[in-house]
């Protein structure tokens, strides 16, 4: 009898270890479960993150480096050059509309030019 309960004992710790480990184990990922969260909130899902795993993966093949070398350079480059990308962004979006504009005026002026009886047809025919 006293085997049985030393045996049931033992188990009991064995449980009890596990049930320790668990415990660490959910609290662990309980914390990367509500960051995932917020980035799922923001568009990131697993198959976003899982491209851009893949992205840094082939960055780092190509230029023979770690890839923890590879994402440390990664969002270095991002802190230190997103500001700058963005304004060349917003200036390209600026000089394409301006350039539409442009072309509209230009089509509207020769419009304005085959518009004049004399000279006009001849001179949108030279343009």
């Amino acid at each position: 009898m006293e085997l049985a309960v030393n045996e049931k004992l033992k188990e009991f710790g064995n449980l009890d270890s596990q049930n320790s480990s668990l415990l660490q184990a959910i609290s662990f990922h309980s914390n990367k479960l509500e960051i995932y969260n917020e980035l799922a909130s923001m568009g990131f899902n697993i198959e976003k993150l899982r491209g851009l795993y893949d992205v840094i993966s082939n960055i780092a093949a190509s230029n023979q480096l770690s890839n923890l070398t590879a994402v440390h350079k990664f969002f270095k480059d991002i802190e230190t050059q997103y500001d700058v990308k963005l304004g060349f962004e917003l200036e390209n979006d600026r000089l394409v509309k301006e350039i539409q504009e442009l072309k509209e005026e230009h089509k509207k002026q020769l419009e304005n030019l085959r518009d004049q009886p004399f000279i006009g047809p001849t001179i949108a025919e030279l343009l």
